[in-house]
């Protein structure tokens, strides 16, 4: 007969809810990674790149965790493909993009200063 320990199921339960949120998180990127292939192919902006930023993206967004493995950096990359789109498109967009937090907008800034300076 086997005698279970009750004072590590808590953290059993814990570990299986960690893995379902994980299982969740890595979910929502593979869809937000699926939408990839259908936009972004071609220069400029195009009706399929404002359908991938008003659906995938926002729905990314809205429903993944801020501490999901690699969500930053799918949020600062879908904010930096709100700034590319022209000001003629603007209306297309039914949303106005993720809000960066001010470390966020740093390491923005900080890229960008990277990107510009001769290496």
């Amino acid at each position: 007969m086997k005698i279970v320990d009750f004072r590590s199921i808590g953290s059993f339960d814990t570990s299986i809810s960690a893995h379902k949120e994980l299982l969740k998180d890595l979910a929502l990127q593979a869809d937000l990674l699926h939408g990839i292939p259908h936009a972004i192919i071609s220069p400029g902006i195009t009706d399929k790149d404002v359908d991938f930023l008003n659906y995938h993206a926002r729905y990314y967004l809205s429903h993944a965790r801020s501490e999901a493995p690699h969500y930053r950096f799918f949020k600062l990359m879908i904010y930096q493909l709100f700034e590319l789109v022209a000001s003629q498109r603007q209306a297309d967009l039914q949303w106005s993009g993720p809000m960066l937090n001010d470390e966020e907008q740093r390491m923005l800034d900080l890229e960008s200063k990277q990107a510009a300076s001769p290496s």
